[in-house]
């Protein structure tokens, strides 16, 4: 029987040759879809010395059938890996010598499953478990918006201000990012034009270059910039035919997030719970009596009631959750309507129509918690300390009366004063606070050397204050 004239063998062999072929294809289909330890990947690790986390990022790249690679950190700054293997889903590189000379290696293995690099870092002191996962720039929110991650190169959304002929200022709004393919993206929404999109776009880690033309315009238009890691800061270039203008750009907030966890989870960044540097505070104080009594012996300072006092305050936000303040207060008490109290000092000229009155000035810091307690929740815990100096005086009838006298030593005098408080703000816009505090002060009055007698006549002073007040921030 020939070959050539039996059509059913022909049948078998063809359908063996396209079987053949399609297993190859499907076989290079499978080793292209395997996950590869090219690319960028991300691991954090904890300082054993000062407990801080430092994020470590992993660069490998295969150029010309051999692997390179380095590693740095969020500021932009690498070192060049030596010994880079890949066999298989094996990873292993020798870190950079330090100026000790040690020996830093990194053994591991790429999980296909999860699209990790799992394994440990092997020093002279032991091992260290440290896994990579892949370097993210950016995930689809729930929104079905973009969101990209705080130093994560200049990859994201960028705005920045343009001063226009007549002095007003625009904005201009510079997306950057790759397509599926992995090509360079610009998109530019400029105040002269709406939108159009760059040609011959380059982007590097530190530099970004394209040109563009909008409709209407006779000649391309260029735009040269750099962006600097440490910063997370985007400058650059608009320039046409000899002319240039210069932008600085921040990250569009609205597509900005912290980062993404290893499954691709957004973090978002803490709430900023002060959007503004400076802050004026007005309050109502009610000063509550806190005495010292021993064997019912009152001294002035023991024989005085509530009264309403103010006080107002500058505060600066060092820190979204720290401030520090200046405060002016004027506040102090009334005296007891119990006769018998006072019969021991009515000689002197004390009555019930009498009052220690007190005013000054206090610095102090504070530390808000609210993030810390419940981060959505409008209520702002905090607690507060505060040092300061206070005048004051013992009044025969109120403020500005005669100064009453113990042995022909007026009372009064200018002394140290302590507190300390907790509170709460409550917000009412990004502006606007409302403020609640308890505060405890401690004013130094006593002085055994005027005022001989501090078990019966007079002694340091004891106050609590319930504070309500508003603020507004701003600047």
């Amino acid at each position: 029987m020939a070959l050539g004239r039996n059509p059913k063998v022909w049948s078998i062999i063809a359908v063996a040759a396209l079987a053949t072929l399609f297993s190859g294809f499907a076989l290079a289909q499978d080793e292209a879809s395997k996950p590869t330890p090219a690319g960028k990947w991300e691991s954090t690790v904890t300082d054993p010395m000062t407990k801080a986390e430092i994020k470590t990022i992993l660069t490998l790249e295969e150029v010309d059938g051999q692997w390179i690679g380095s590693i740095g950190d969020e500021t932009g700054e690498t070192l060049e890996l030596s010994g880079v293997r890949i066999d298989g889903n094996r990873v292993q590189f020798s870190f950079p010598k330090n100026e000790m000379n040690l020996d830093v290696t990194y053994s591991g293995a790429l999980d296909a499953e999860s699209d990790q690099i799992l394994g440990s870092m092997k020093t002279p002191f032991g091992d260290q478990e440290m896994n990579f996962h892949r370097h993210r720039t950016s995930v689809t929110g729930q929104d079905g918006q973009k969101k990209y991650a705080i130093g994560s190169g200049p990859t994201g959304v960028w705005l920045g201000k343009v001063r226009m002929p007549d002095g007003e200022e625009k904005i201009v709004k510079l997306t950057l990012e790759s397509d599926e393919q992995g090509e360079a993206i610009a998109i530019l929404e400029d105040p002269f034009v709406d939108e159009v999109r760059g040609k011959n776009v380059q982007i590097s880690d530190t530099m970004i270059s394209f040109t563009y033309r909008p409709a209407g315009q006779r000649y391309p238009s260029n735009f040269t910039g750099s962006y600097v890691a440490a910063d997370d800061r985007l400058t650059g270039s608009f320039s046409q035919r000899g002319t240039s203008r210069f932008v600085k750009f921040a990250r569009d907030p609205e597509t900005t997030v912290l980062g993404f966890t290893n499954d691709g989870q957004i973090i978002e960044p803490a709430r900023t719970r002060h959007q503004h540097r400076l802050a004026l505070t007005g309050r109502a104080s009610q000063w509550l009596a806190l005495h010292m009594v021993k064997d019912d012996t009152y001294t002035i300072n023991s024989m005085t009631t509530s009264r309403l006092g103010l006080d107002g305050t500058l505060r600066w936000y060092a820190r979204d959750a720290f401030a520090i303040f200046g405060r002016y207060f004027r506040g102090g008490f009334s005296m007891t309507s119990d006769q018998e109290k006072l019969a021991s000092h009515a000689h002197m000229g004390l009555s019930s129509d009498s009052s220690l009155n007190i005013s000054g000035w206090e610095f102090g810091v504070v530390g808000y918690f609210g993030n810390i307690i419940k981060e959505s929740s409008r209520f702002n815990p905090y607690m507060t300390a505060t040092l300061g100096k206070a005048s004051w005086e013992v009044n025969a009838e109120g403020r500005g009366s005669a100064v009453l006298a113990i042995d022909d030593e007026p009372l009064e005098g200018t002394d140290w004063v302590a507190g300390f408080g907790l509170g709460t703000e409550y917000e009412m816009s990004s502006s606007f606070n409302l403020e609640f505090e308890w505060m405890w002060r401690y004013f130094a009055t006593q002085d055994e050397f005027v005022w001989t007698d501090t078990t019966n006549d007079w002694s340091n002073t004891h106050a609590w204050t319930l504070s309500v007040g508003a603020t507004y921030l701003f600047w």
